[in-house]
């Protein structure tokens, strides 16, 4: 444990020794303690190896605190969890991957502004203050759909108690995606195409949530950058009020549940960075058709999903079918959370898979456990073998 203290300690040493210090009285002194506690000798321990590693790592933990905390204390708070929330989360999200070993971390990015006293303070274009909350966006990595950023979002005030999750928050964003050439795509509530709506983690404390966020877009590497501002931060509560509403339009009424939402509304904008070089894919060329004019054109893998890029007979519409893959095990892939376009490959054996076409209602009667109807109900089924 202490080798890997070490580590990360040296990591976090060698951030902090890169900014610009204000002289300190207290990083003086702090100094001067750590120094005399490195060369204090110690007695009755059988290792003197592990004695002289611990009273490193504990000194030189006393001294990033304080060097960091003089520094800027509001980032201080936030060490313990800056750079490790997607190693925290991956696995526990609804759509799993090994992003931490592909992730950038966005916090060595900063600025000095000066203040009124006429002192300089370190703020990061990725933490962001409106209203009571502060977002912070830690770490980004991509695929051929998606940005995957990793949130922390500090409340003055502690959240709600009755909150109906958990595990997650609600949000609703706008923003822009832009092109190298300089133009954009929009994106907007308004407009009825968010490309992301929940940050799925967990609460650290009444006060601290920290999570990960699965923003959709078409092919990622065509884009430069990602302008995003959070609107509002929701939660949904327990409490609500019971109405009578139609079902659909069939002219019945029934009673159900309007809960309540806590909102928070701000303006918390970033610019995210995107660098295609970090984009990995392989892709299989499949190009078959049965004689209905179904078929796949291609597969589609990345770092972290899997995609089937079907084909469609003329004047069909594509939301009237769905997409089904299974593993080389003959199990069916989840997809790959609210994408679902795409597929997860953690943990599965993808080296061979069997794509299936449904009609929507076949499949809805075919999924989950009924999942072995799928090949005698599918429009078209084609078995891969993948690179």
């Amino acid at each position: 444990g202490v080798g890997i203290m070490n580590q990360q300690l040296e990591y976090d040493l060698k951030e902090i020794m890169k900014a610009d210090l204000p002289e300190s009285a207290l990083i003086n002194e702090t100094l001067t303690k750590t120094y005399q506690q490195l060369n204090q000798p110690k007695k009755h321990v059988r290792s003197k190896g592990i004695a002289l590693k611990a009273a490193i790592s504990i000194a030189a933990c006393l001294l990033l605190v304080v060097i960091f905390g003089v520094k800027n204390p509001t980032l201080a708070a936030q060490l313990p969890l800056i750079g490790r929330i997607f190693a925290q989360l991956e696995q526990k999200v609804t759509y799993p991957g090994d992003y931490s070993e592909h992730a950038v971390e966005l916090q060595t990015s900063q600025t000095a502004l000066p203040t009124q006293a006429g002192t300089k303070e370190t703020v990061s274009p990725y933490c962001k203050e409106s209203g009571n909350l502060t977002i912070t966006l830690s770490e980004v990595t991509y695929d051929r759909n998606a940005i995957y950023l990793a949130v922390l979002i500090q409340n003055k005030n502690p959240f709600s108690e009755n909150a109906m999750f958990d595990d997650c928050l609600h949000f609703t964003c706008s923003g822009s995606m832009n092109r190298v050439d300089g133009t954009k795509e929009y994106f907007s509530e308004a407009n009825g195409d968010l490309p992301a709506y929940e940050i799925e983690g967990t609460f650290i404390d009444s006060q601290t949530f920290q999570g990960l966020i699965q923003f959709h877009w078409n092919n990622i590497s065509e884009y430069a950058s990602c302008n995003l501002t959070f609107d509002t931060i929701e939660q949904i509560l327990t409490t609500g009020t019971s109405v009578m509403g139609e079902l659909g339009d069939s002219g019945e009424f029934a009673e159900h549940m309007e809960f309540d939402w806590d909102i928070y509304e701000g303006n918390w904008s970033f610019e995210i960075p995107i660098d295609s070089s970090l984009i990995t894919q392989n892709e299989t060329l499949v190009n078959d058709c049965n004689e209905a004019g179904f078929g796949i054109e291609k597969i589609v893998v990345t770092d972290y999903a899997l995609s089937a890029v079907a084909i469609y007979p003329e004047g069909e519409n594509e939301i009237d079918y769905i997409v089904s893959v299974w593993d080389a095990n003959g199990l069916p892939l989840d997809s790959h959370g609210h994408d679902f376009t795409s597929f997860s490959t953690q943990g599965r054996d993808v080296s061979q898979i069997t794509v299936f076409i449904l009609d929507y209602y076949d499949y809805m009667d075919c999924k989950a456990e009924n999942y072995k109807k799928q090949p005698e109900k599918a429009i078209y089924q084609k078995t891969i073998q993948l690179k």
